[in-house]
């Protein structure tokens, strides 16, 4: 079985067939996967999907882009929804300064509620960065005591490392999948050049999976909607940068996942 650590179901990229997604998913393995809050709106219908869907847990959280919704009062209403039990992280949440819709400021106060509120409810943190990776580092030592991961990670190798040893988990993409890029040609292009070199220097404890969707299909859907079923290929790559079998990254990956999100 995989799991699918980060994925939107709940947007509306899938409205005329969510039912057919999951269903999909099943069938190619996939049979658990984390459907990530955004926003308030996102949180709610993240909490709503778990409550339809078996295969599927719920996070609530407020991306850095709507900062803003991190109100006294939103804070509570995402303090009572972490008490449902199928809701199983505070994320994502963090920090973004390559296309920030909301000032530093704003942002860090929003992550810093937010990372109190999983320390309350004794969960894990789903962690957004770019171009942010030294000032979320610094918060997050200040948590040390939360169990945290880097989704969609991009970043270099010496971040890699920092992050393993301040004892996070690291989550890879389909973008691992795809041919490097120029270096200029956005955020974390500069190291893709590194990729095997990034994806082996992660201890195997400390690995997991996500799609992301609808974002970032892998190859050889690259250009299509995202969806969890494709999960099953970035294992695959993972699998051939560490000269491993399928097998080991899906039992190691299942595991993480497990252990992390205590499913």
């Amino acid at each position: 079985m995989f799991i699918d650590t980060h994925a939107h179901l709940d947007f509306e990229d899938f409205n005329k067939d969510r039912d057919e997604i999951i269903s999909r998913a099943a069938t190619a393995g996939v049979g658990k996967i984390i459907n990530v809050g955004a926003n308030m709106a996102g949180s709610r219908a993240s909490v709503d999907l778990a409550a339809s869907y078996g295969s599927i847990y719920a996070t609530v959280g407020i991306h850095p882009h709507d900062a803003q919704e991190a109100t006294e009062e939103n804070i509570s209403e995402m303090s009572e929804m972490l008490k449902d039990g199928r809701v199983v992280a505070v994320g994502e949440i963090g920090l973004d300064y390559f296309k920030s819709k909301t000032s530093p400021a704003l942002q860090k106060e929003a992550f810093v509620r937010q990372l109190n509120l999983a320390r309350d409810h004794d969960l894990p943190v789903i962690i957004h960065t770019r171009d942010a990776e030294d000032d979320v580092m610094d918060i997050l030592h200040r948590f040390k005591d939360l169990r945290a991961v880097i989704h969609f990670f991009s970043g270099s190798p010496e971040f890699a490392l920092n992050a393993i040893e301040s004892g996070l988990y690291v989550s890879f993409t389909g973008v691992i999948t795809f041919k490097p890029r120029a270096s200029g040609a956005g955020s974390g292009a500069r190291y893709d050049h590194l990729r095997e070199q990034i994806v082996n220097s992660i201890p195997i404890d400390r690995l997991m999976i996500e799609t992301d969707c609808p974002f970032a299909a892998p190859t050889p859907y690259r250009g299509w909607r995202n969806e969890p079923a494709f999960v099953v290929e970035i294992a695959r790559k993972l699998a051939e940068y560490r000269g491993v079998s399928l097998d080991v990254i899906e039992e190691a990956t299942t595991a993480n996942a497990e252990k992390f999100f205590n499913l």
